[in-house]
């Protein structure tokens, strides 16, 4: 699936070879680079530079969910910044194609926890939403330095403090917090409709 993908803030994957008998090689792109949490630091950049800088993620997923693909385990750790390109999705591993193949195994959890959305933890089948979730928890981690874990424990409990941990980012203000509050909602069906839509909500709320 990986290989026929082809999209400026995916990582390129040309080829696979079997080696051995025993082992699948996958050739992928060269990308020059660190991920997100190796090249910046929580609490340091203001929304809108965070919103550039990810800005090609939104494209990327976008482009991944009108082909019907979930991806399924966007974190920092698989947002590459490149010296070159920008902002680049990686790991496929867990990517699923919603329309030819959607079923997730019964038991099986599949993804980072702490970037999980609620339904990737029970339900069968996933959409894309899940993919705006986890992207929803990244900006409010790399704007407030706030574990994406502990805003899921205050979710669960039915509190309000994720919104207002955004509002006391200075960069920020309480529109812009209840719009990034929308993308990590804990029901799908009242998260935005797509990602460019989410983020136009975002850019908008910036004023």
């Amino acid at each position: 699936m990986a290989a026929k993908l082809h999209h400026p803030a995916i990582v390129q994957t040309w080829d696979y070879a079997l080696l051995e008998e025993r082992y699948l090689a996958i050739v992928m792109e060269l990308l020059e680079g660190q991920p997100l949490n190796r090249s910046v630091t929580p609490a340091t950049l203001d929304a809108r530079r965070l919103l550039e800088l990810l800005s090609p993620i939104f494209d990327g997923l976008h482009y991944l969910h009108e082909r019907g693909i979930t991806h399924r385990d966007v974190k920092p750790q698989n947002i590459f910044l490149t010296h070159r390109h920008g902002a680049n999705l990686i790991d496929f591993g867990l990517a699923r194609d919603e329309v030819h193949d959607p079923l997730t195994r019964t038991g099986v959890v599949m993804g980072t926890l702490r970037s999980l959305a609620p339904e990737q933890l029970t339900a069968k089948r996933v959409a894309p939403v899940a993919d705006q979730y986890s992207l929803g928890l990244v900006i409010y981690e790399f704007l407030t330095g706030e574990s994406a874990f502990e805003l899921k424990q205050t979710q669960m409990a039915g509190r309000s403090e994720p919104v207002l941990a955004v509002a006391s980012s200075p960069s920020v203000g309480e529109a812009f917090s209840v719009a990034l509050a929308r993308m990590y909602d804990p029901s799908p069906d009242k998260r935005y409709s797509d990602l460019l839509a989410a983020r136009a909500a975002l850019l908008e709320a910036l004023g």
